[in-house]
């Protein structure tokens, strides 16, 4: 009975230290809010698509989830020419991100890509490093890399710069 008490007090304690340092801004783990610009590609693109808002939950384990009101399962986007690649739609994002020093993050994820129809097409593949600033804020910049076929080691066809800003989403958001 004492050790399922300790474990018991033990186990509160952890999750309350847990929760006072995320709430302090000082883990990535939890749900955050962010809006996402694409930056532009001269000669490329000099026009960016415009920006957009996304939903990325970093998991304790380094797992990661994405979505977004740009390139999603409900969503048909033409971003570059039909001839060089179709309008799309695509799956959420997964992957995995790990902390690369005190505040600092890097982390990948993967959407499938699929033409009107929902044949498989591509991958986008999107790199992010992330900062947690002093407010708690996120902020962070990466690249977004479209990859012909359905292999994540396939050819990459282009290739833009993105950054973001966000806020941790809370249980009590009002």
């Amino acid at each position: 009975m004492r050790r399922i008490l300790a474990f018991a007090l033990l186990l509160g304690l952890i999750g309350g230290w847990t929760g006072d340092v995320q709430a302090r801004g000082g883990i990535l783990a939890g749900s955050w809010f962010t809006e996402v610009s694409p930056q532009p590609v001269p000669p490329d693109i000099p026009v960016p698509p415009p920006p957009f808002v996304s939903i990325l939950n970093f998991g304790l384990a380094g797992t990661l989830v994405e979505t977004d009101t740009s390139v999603n399962p409900n969503s048909v986007v033409e971003f570059f020419p039909p001839e060089d690649f179709p309008p799309i739609t695509s799956s959420d994002g997964f992957g995995s991100w790990k902390r690369t020093g005190r505040h600092r993050y890097r982390c990948t994820f993967l959407k499938f890509l699929f033409d009107r129809e929902g044949a498989p097409i591509g991958i986008l593949e999107t790199t992010l490093d992330l900062k947690i600033k002093r407010d708690g804020t996120l902020e962070g910049e990466g690249q977004s890399n479209f990859i012909r076929g359905t292999d994540p080691e396939g050819e990459v066809f282009f290739t833009g710069p993105v950054i973001l800003e966000g806020a941790r989403l809370k249980v009590e958001r009002r």
